[in-house]
């Protein structure tokens, strides 16, 4: 955090903004997806352009009113996953990645945040970084034995074998790794539970590793794909009762099985897989269970297609827009309403949930990156109420009365969440104007 004078500060004003507008890139790049109610959902934008990460947001929406609520502004770049229960939303941000012969990940953080009507405010952000690969964190699930009195969630890695656990009792927060796979492999896990167990799902090696309560892998640790010797991209990991089902983004299967009949303590263990009918094709992004339905968002092909439980057919195929890259699936809490966020178009795509049901979409202004404020200018003071108020410059480069601040000398960048990379205010003492500028991603 660095603090600047008033005179530093307003020589921004001066310069001409026109070139970094013109390059300047509004359309959000939407990943995971959550509904918090039947009509706000949550987006996360990775804000990735141009082979570059800017500021990750998450963005809270009323779909009935089309209106944005509220964006806030991640800790770490890249924020890729989302879980929301019981009023708390967990947001997983996993920094950059630099690939080659030797991929390298940035810090990650896990944000704890509470959500009551429209407003968001953080419990807690936990970053975590591991020598010599970085942490890369790209998927989370809560730990199987998770009490009311802890937050306890277990993380994989997108470049090693690693499952990490995070818990928090109070204002303690413990985190531990456990090793499953050697390190000079290249991981990339994604994560569901089941009964008391953790399931991680290895793209790279197409396997399946389990690990129980205490975060130990068991012996059990089949191959799910069907061809030997040939990467098919397991992922999508989905549970319900005691079956698991998978989808294989290279080789395009989608497939299903049956985990209590496995021998968990068996290293030898095998699986016998339902393979669902026609195959998905490649680049299968999202999978959800309804009913006896399973619904596959289809990037490539920009489809959800519908398979039935029990004949493993596919019995519909509903196109969405060309060309907008559909990333992630979630279905509103009354299961009326599926939303599909689109990676490149930067919108919302709307489905009824029925057969058939009608498609409609929410535009890529609810969810569009904000302009970088450029220049602040001085407001007079005129009465002790000024003084106990705060100014910040919104999304559109505007200065706004913030809310109410608490007796302080500062600010706490966390109540500048609409934004963070600029704000104004005044302590209680002597009225003083301090700016605090906070660096895009800073990690202090």
């Amino acid at each position: 955090m660095v603090v600047l004078s008033l005179s530093t500060l307003l020589l921004a004003c001066e310069i001409d903004q026109s070139e970094s507008k013109a390059l300047y890139e509004s359309t959000a790049r939407l990943q995971a997806i959550s509904f918090l109610s039947p009509s706000v959902i949550a987006v996360t934008d990775s804000a990735y352009h141009g082979g570059k990460w800017g500021e990750g947001r998450v963005i809270l929406v009323d779909i009935q009113r089309k209106e944005t609520l509220l964006a806030w502004f991640t800790p770490i770049a890249n924020p890729q996953a989302l879980s929301y229960v019981e009023g708390e939303l967990a947001i997983l941000s996993s920094g950059t990645l630099i690939l080659g012969a030797n991929p390298k990940g940035s810090w990650s953080s896990l944000s704890l945040l509470e959500y009551s009507g429209d407003h968001l405010s953080s419990l807690q952000d936990t970053l975590i970084y591991s020598e010599p690969k970085g942490s890369y964190l790209v998927d989370f699930v809560i730990a199987p034995e998770r009490e009311e009195s802890q937050h306890s969630w277990e993380l994989s890695s997108g470049v090693d074998g690693v499952l990490w656990r995070v818990a928090q009792t109070h204002h303690d927060i413990d985190v531990s790794a456990q090793r499953f796979a050697p390190r000079e492999l290249l991981s990339l896990g994604a994560l569901t539970s089941w009964r008391s167990y953790t399931l991680l799902i290895e793209f790279n090696q197409d396997r399946l590793y389990i690990f129980d309560h205490s975060g130990a892998p068991l012996p059990c640790s089949p191959e799910l794909g069907q061809y030997e010797e040939v990467m098919e991209g397991a992922q999508t990991p989905k549970v319900r009762g005691d079956r698991l089902w998978i989808s294989f983004g290279l080789s395009g299967l989608l497939s299903h099985i049956d985990l209590d009949t496995l021998d968990l303590q068996d290293p030898t263990c095998s699986i016998d897989p339902f393979v669902y009918d026609p195959p998905l094709g490649q680049v299968p992004n999202d999978l959800l269970i309804r009913g006896d339905e399973v619904l596959v968002l289809h990037s490539a092909e920009s489809a959800l297609w519908t398979y039935n439980i029990n004949s493993g057919e596919r019995v519909e195929r509903r196109m969405l827009d060309t060309q907008t890259n559909p990333w992630h699936l979630a279905i509103s809490p009354d299961e009326q309403t599926l939303a599909i966020s689109e990676w490149l178009r930067g919108g919302v795509s709307l489905l009824k949930a029925s057969e058939g049901g009608e498609l409609t979409q929410l535009p890529p202004s609810l969810f569009a990156s904000p302009f970088p404020p450029s220049c602040a200018r001085p407001i007079e003071m005129t009465s002790q109420r000024d003084r106990e108020e705060g100014l910040a410059i919104d999304e559109r480069g505007q200065t706004l009365t913030w809310e109410t601040l608490p007796s302080t000398s500062g600010v706490d960048s966390k109540m500048l969440q609409r934004a963070p990379q600029l704000a104004l205010s005044f302590t209680s003492d002597s009225g003083a104007a301090a700016f605090e500028y906070k660096q895009p991603n800073d990690q202090q």
